[in-house]
């Protein structure tokens, strides 16, 4: 549990300031944060190596590989384009 003079101390090194009211809810937060990484922490993993979400770990997705799409005229056909490109308007 994340107390006051914790939050206290983060804020100080921050130059930070709270009320009270706000103080109270970032403790609030805080323990609720850390209540919610404890019980991510602690996700038990299938069988399969897969975590109960079944999402599978990256070593088990395919290989990324090029294919074939569409051509670039038909893509820029309707778009307005300058030698080939998009034509992005404003800018930095």
């Amino acid at each position: 549990m994340i107390n006051r003079e914790e939050i206290l101390k983060i804020a100080k090194l921050s130059a930070l300031e709270f009320s009270g009211e706000e103080l109270d809810n970032i403790v609030k937060d805080m323990d609720e944060i850390t209540e919610f990484a404890r019980l991510v922490s602690g996700a038990e993993l299938c069988d399969n190596g897969e975590t109960e979400s079944g999402r599978a770990p990256l070593e088990a997705l395919r290989e990324d590989r090029a294919e074939s799409s569409f051509p670039q005229s038909a893509v820029l056909s309707s778009a307005e384009n300058e030698n080939g490109m998009f034509r992005v308007k404003g800018g930095i």
